[in-house]
C-alpha cells in the first residue's frame, strides 16, 4: 500500500519522545525539516533516520505544528473508519459508567485522551458543543455529527475562538437543561464560560455531599452555583455562592431554584473573591470550596500564578473556623501536582494552621488521559482538614 503521504523529518536527538514515550505533540524545535510547499492541515509520515514513527496532521501555524495520529512502521492508513472506530470506544466508554437517565452531561471527547487530538465534545442531554483546536479537526465535525445523530443528539455548536457559539445545522437552542447525577442544572447558549458548563469537576461535586452535613459552606468562583447544589444535597446548613460575574450569579439563583425552590438556606453576592475573603469573619464557614479560573495560562505567567493561589489558601485558611474543610483546585495545566501541594504547604505554613490532606482530586473518568501524553492531566485538588 502507498498512501503517498507527504514525509516530514524528525531530528534523531528528539526521536526517542516518540519512538519510546508516544507523545503525541510535536514541537517546531523537534522539526528536523519540513517542506514549505506542503499544504496545511494534511496528513503526513513522521520519520527520523531510522525510518517511519507514526502518521501526523500537519497544522503550520499552529502551536503545535504536528500531531500524532498513529504510531506505526507500516502502511496504514488513518481515515473515517480510523475516526468512527475511537468515536466508538469512547461512547463505550462513558455508557459503560453513566446512567443517562440520571447524568446525561458528560464529555465524549477529550482530545488526545481518547486519541482524537484537537477535538473536545461535551454532551449535554440532547446538545453537543464542538470546541477545535487545529483547523485539520474541522473535517471531522460531519464525521462525529452523523455518528451522534445515531445516539440521540438533535443540536450541535461549535465554540467560538473569541466568545459565544455558533449553531452547525439549522436547528437552533437558547437554553439547554440537563441532568447531573440526578440534580438539574441548565446554561445560556449564548452566556457561557468554556462549554458551557465544567463538566470536569463533577465527581468532586458529588463528593462535596460527604462533608457538607451541618456546615455553613463558602462557594468561592462559584459560576453556576454547582457546588452549593450538591452541598445543600448534603444537607449543609448554610450556602454562600461568590462570583465576580452578575450573569454567573443570576445563573446560579435560577439553577438553585430549579433544584430547592424557596429555600432560604442559600446566599449569592457578587464580590471580588481575594477582597470578600480578606474582610470577612473570621470563623463564619466551616468548609470553604477554592476553585478559581486558571491563573497560570502560560509558563512564563507561573511564578506569579504560584504566589495568587498561596495567598488564596493561606487567607482561607486564616479565616476558616476549627475543625473544617476547604476544597481546594487548580486548574492551571502548567502547574504539575507536585508545585501544587508545595503551595498548599507554604500556604498552610504562612497561616500558621495545621492542615491534613483527607483526599487528592482530579477530572471525572469523562476526561481520561493518554498516559503517553501527562499534559492532559490539568486539574488537581485536594480536600484538606484544617485543625
Amino acid at each position: 500500500m502507498n498512501l503517498n503521504y507527504p514525509i516530514v523529518k524528525i531530528k534523531d536527538k528528539s526521536s526517542k519522545a516518540f519512538r519510546l514515550s508516544k507523545n503525541p505533540w510535536v514541537y517546531s524545535g523537534a522539526i528536523h525539516e519540513l517542506d514549505s510547499s506542503l499544504e496545511d492541515s494534511q496528513l503526513v509520515y513522521l520519520e527520523d533516520s531510522k525510518g517511519r514513527i507514526g502518521i501526523a496532521y500537519l497544522d503550520k501555524n499552529g502551536r503545535i505544528p504536528l500531531r500524532f495520529l498513529l504510531f506505526t512502521e507500516a502502511d496504514e492508513k488513518f481515515d473515517t473508519n480510523s475516526i468512527i472506530s475511537r468515536l466508538n470506544d469512547a461512547w463505550n466508554l462513558r455508557s459503560s459508567f453513566l446512567d443517562f437517565s440520571f447524568t446525561n452531561s458528560f464529555r465524549f471527547i477529550n482530545s488526545e485522551g481518547d486519541y482524537l487530538p484537537g477535538l473536545t465534545v461535551d454532551i449535554y442531554h440532547e446538545l453537543a458543543i464542538f470546541s477545535i483546536s487545529s483547523n485539520y479537526v474541522k473535517n471531522w465535525i460531519r464525521i462525529v455529527q452523523e455518528f451522534l445523530a445515531t445516539k440521540g443528539i438533535q443540536y450541535f455548536a461549535i465554540k467560538n475562538e473569541n466568545s459565544g457559539f455558533s449553531f452547525l445545522t439549522e436547528k437552533h437552542i437558547s437554553e439547554i437543561r440537563f441532568k447531573e447525577n440526578g440534580l438539574e442544572f441548565q446554561f445560556s447558549i449564548q452566556d457561557s464560560q468554556k462549554t458551557g458548563f465544567y463538566l470536569d469537576q463533577r465527581d468532586n461535586r458529588k463528593k462535596i455531599e460527604t462533608y457538607a452535613s451541618e456546615r455553613s459552606i463558602l462557594n468561592t468562583f462559584s459560576f453556576t452555583g454547582a457546588f452549593g447544589i450538591y452541598g445543600k444535597r448534603g444537607k449543609a446548613k448554610h450556602i454562600h455562592n461568590i462570583d465576580s460575574s452578575n450573569k454567573a450569579i443570576e445563573a446560579s439563583k435560577i439553577i438553585q431554584e430549579i433544584n430547592f425552590p424557596n429555600d432560604n438556606t442559600f446566599q449569592h453576592s457578587v464580590a471580588d473573591v481575594f477582597s470578600f475573603l480578606r474582610e470577612m469573619e473570621v470563623s463564619k464557614y466551616d468548609l470553604i470550596v477554592l476553585d478559581p479560573p486558571a491563573f497560570a495560562k502560560s509558563k512564563k505567567s507561573l511564578p506569579q500564578a504560584a504566589r495568587a493561589y498561596k495567598d488564596l489558601n493561606r487567607i482561607a485558611f486564616q479565616k476558616i473556623a476549627k475543625n473544617s474543610i476547604i476544597f481546594t483546585f487548580s486548574c492551571s495545566g502548567f502547574m504539575d501536582k507536585n508545585l501544587f501541594r508545595q503551595i498548599i504547604f507554604a500556604a498552610s505554613q504562612e497561616a500558621g494552621r495545621k492542615v491534613q490532606i483527607l483526599e487528592e482530586l482530579g477530572h471525572s473518568f469523562d476526561h481520561p488521559v493518554d498516559i503517553f501524553h501527562p499534559e492532559g492531566d490539568y486539574l488537581k485538588g485536594m480536600v484538606l482538614k484544617i485543625e
